[in-house]
């Protein structure tokens, strides 16, 4: 597989320079009961191995902004409404009623200062965790920033952990059952791989990239969890419609 070479070069390249990651990707984990998407979070990856993917290497290696060296302390802005940009159906992007233990209106990353990977469902575990950005700003780097408003955090996370392993883990279809699939999600949580992520928004975003493999390794997931109790529910959903 291509990226196992560039994975290859990546950890051969960071040998020796002593980076590994030098792209910064910004994307969005939740919306709030208004409507607005909040709670920027930052993936890291190497350009090595996301230039396996053309669509990666066209935006990295072009004249695009993204193709820019910049300061990886870059604040990460606000949040933008969800019916926007295509968040409306996506069930990587977590609803702050599906959110326990909260107490108050929530703070997003930009407003906090926060520019923290870690996990940003409580069904992923404790989401009060100390953030990373102490440490980061110790260690300041130059690199590619892409910002993403049309995919949920989640979901990026699980593609890039594809293109590192060749290994992706789907969760339920919202369609089977919302307690289903949230203890599902509790239960299939793991230190070793991402969070499971919808088959339905990989499908959407390995079709855009033109990842076959990963697009029919979706596919073929969704296939298997139609039903004839979801077959209506999933035949008029928004991802059925595009």
């Amino acid at each position: 597989m291509a990226a196992t070479l560039s994975l290859r070069e990546a950890l051969n390249e960071s040998i020796s320079s002593g980076r590994f990651e030098d792209t910064k990707v910004i994307l969005y984990s939740r919306r709030d009961s208004s409507g607005k998407i909040c709670r920027p979070r930052a993936l890291y990856a190497s350009s090595h191995v996301l230039k396996s993917v053309p669509y990666f290497n066209d935006l990295l290696s072009g004249t695009f902004a993204e193709a820019e060296s910049k300061d990886f302390s870059e604040a990460i802005d606000d949040g933008e409404t969800a019916e926007d940009y295509g968040y409306y159906s996506d069930s990587d992007l977590e609803d702050d009623d599906h959110v326990a233990n909260s107490t108050g209106p929530l703070e997003t990353a930009a407003s906090s200062g926060e520019d923290s990977s870690s996990q940003p469902s409580s069904y992923f575990g404790n989401d009060n965790l100390p953030c990373a950005h102490d440490d980061f700003r110790k260690r300041p780097q130059q690199g590619k920033i892409i910002k993403v408003q049309d995919v949920a955090f989640v979901t990026w996370r699980s593609l890039f952990f594809y293109l590192y392993t060749d290994s992706i883990q789907f969760a339920p279809l919202k369609s089977q059952g919302a307690n289903a699939r949230a203890q599902y999600l509790r239960e299939q949580t793991t230190p070793d791989r991402p969070p499971p992520c919808s088959p339905k928004t990989i499908y959407s975003i390995a079709t855009k990239l033109e990842i076959k493999a990963l697009r029919d390794i979706a596919f073929d997931d969704i296939r298997s969890k139609v039903t004839a109790e979801n077959v209506t529910i999933a035949l008029f959903s928004d991802f059925a419609s595009r």
